[in-house]
């Protein structure tokens, strides 16, 4: 037989319809526990045939996968060698590694929030979406926290400061000395509330909330860049509020955190302050309305009245032009001497609390009041002749309401006394009434006793035999 026909011969598959040999199961395990004990079955003829046309085939090598895709790649490759860096990054650089969005979003994170640098950032999902190739958008999700607390700055008009009250004497006192900086050029050194400065805490230290990133990245050959940043918020925006505490620091001077015991002895030295303040302003105003009186003036520098004769509407006139005695107004009325007195006060700019008592001076075209100016201030500046006055009809109005009292008293002590005697002989008489009616009682008691008795002794005597 010729090679090629051997060939063919090898090749070709047998008839089924051969018959073969049939198989034979191994003999059973004898008693000994030997190897030998085991009996080898018979080769079956099939098998034996079969590994003589295995021998006498020609072997062909098994086809595989991998060896496909070498054979692919080897074609693109010799077709467009240019374009291979391209098909290289497409395969193994289709998108931005975490590694590296984790890295980009870290690094620009603090310089795209208001107080980026006082937060630390937790990365918990990047998300890759590719638009193009070489181009993608990235979302990073996480949670921000404060490495440091937030703070706000609080003015001293704050009501928590508590300091309401004492910045209203201090405008008053500074429009006071205005006046006397003008009128009188007196100088009062004012409060420098500069030197003290507060701030609230908003954020604690430790605040978590989440944020979110978008930006876009572009590939470069094999490298992936940071092209542009679209958006970065917080959840809610408005959250974590405040600034640290060095954005309130002036010339290393470290404001004062509310609660704390800086602030409170802070809040205590402003207002010390404040007072000191205010007193020096009314001892430099009283220094002012002396020399106002001496000059003939008021207290507000304008001067007074003619001295010679009354102004439309004023009624006594009189107390600002010479010394009146006791004796003259001790005869006055109360109600004449308390407006005459009330006259002197409005002359000089004083503010009536009552309401009536304000509307009818306000008639007067002399009347005008003036609200940063006291009664005792108005006082301590009248001059001679109307202080003597003052203190003349007040000590006639002080006796006639003592009198006043004393006879209310008088009269009310009387009212007592006559009201106990009604009462003592209210008393008298009930108790002679229930004198009577007990003797009443008694008696009718004796008399009903008299009888029972009477009539008990005659029972008895009626029921002995005779």
């Amino acid at each position: 037989m010729s090679a090629e026909n051997k060939s063919t011969k090898s090749w070709s598959v047998p008839p089924l319809n051969k018959p073969t040999a049939r198989w034979k199961p191994p003999a059973l395990r004898t008693e000994s526990k030997e190897p030998s004990a085991w009996a080898v079955p018979p080769v079956p003829q099939r098998a034996a045939r079969d590994r003589e046309r295995a021998a006498a085939t020609i072997r062909m090598p098994k086809l595989r996968r991998w060896h496909l895709f070498v054979v692919i790649v080897a074609a693109a490759i010799g077709a467009n060698y240019q374009r291979l860096p391209w098909v290289w990054a497409e395969i193994f650089y289709r998108n931005p590694a975490p590694e590296w969005i984790r890295a980009t979003a870290v690094e620009k994170l603090p310089g795209e929030l208001a107080n980026g640098k006082q937060l630390s950032f937790q990365i918990t999902q990047t998300t890759p979406l590719r638009e193009a190739a070489g181009v993608a958008t990235v979302t990073v999700t996480g949670t921000a926290a404060t490495r440091e607390p937030l703070y706000e700055a609080v003015a001293v008009s704050d009501p928590s400061l508590g300091l309401d009250g004492k910045l209203h004497e201090q405008r008053l006192a500074e429009e006071r000395a205005q006046f006397l900086h003008d009128g009188a050029g007196i100088d009062v050194k004012p409060v420098d509330q500069n030197a003290f400065r507060f701030v609230r805490e908003t954020t604690p230290i430790g605040a978590r909330v989440p944020f979110e990133m978008h930006f876009k990245a572009r590939r470069d050959e094999m490298q992936w860049h940071l092209d542009k940043i679209v958006s970065v918020s917080l959840n809610p925006a408005t959250a974590l509020p405040g600034k640290p505490i060095a954005d309130f620091t002036v010339e290393g001077a470290t404001p004062s955190v509310i609660g704390t015991d800086k602030a409170k002895q802070d809040i205590a030295e402003l207002s010390s302050r404040i007072d000191r303040y205010v007193t020096d302003v009314r001892e430099a105003e009283k220094a002012a309305l002396k020399r106002f009186a001496a000059e003939g003036r008021d207290a507000n520098g304008n001067f007074l009245f003619p001295p010679d004769r009354a102004m439309p509407g004023e009624r006594f006139a009189e107390t600002r032009m010479r010394v009146m005695q006791s004796e003259e107004v001790q005869d006055w009325p109360e109600e004449k001497l308390q407006y005459a007195i009330n006259e002197v006060f409005a002359r000089h700019g004083a503010k009536f609390g009552n309401k009536k008592l304000f509307e009818w001076f306000s008639q007067f075209t002399w009347y005008k009041p003036q609200a940063n100016i006291t009664f005792e201030q108005i006082e301590n500046s009248l001059p001679d002749i109307e202080l003597q006055n003052l203190k003349t009809i007040g000590y006639v109005r002080t006796i006639k309401r003592q009198n006043a009292i004393e006879q209310q008293r008088a009269a009310a002590e009387q009212q007592r006394r006559t009201l106990a005697a009604q009462r003592a002989q209210e008393q008298q008489a009930a108790a002679a009434q229930k004198a009577q009616q007990e003797a009443a009682l008694r008696a009718q008691q004796e008399q009903a006793a008299q009888q029972l008795v009477g009539g008990l002794l005659q029972g008895i005597i009626d029921s002995i035999p005779k």
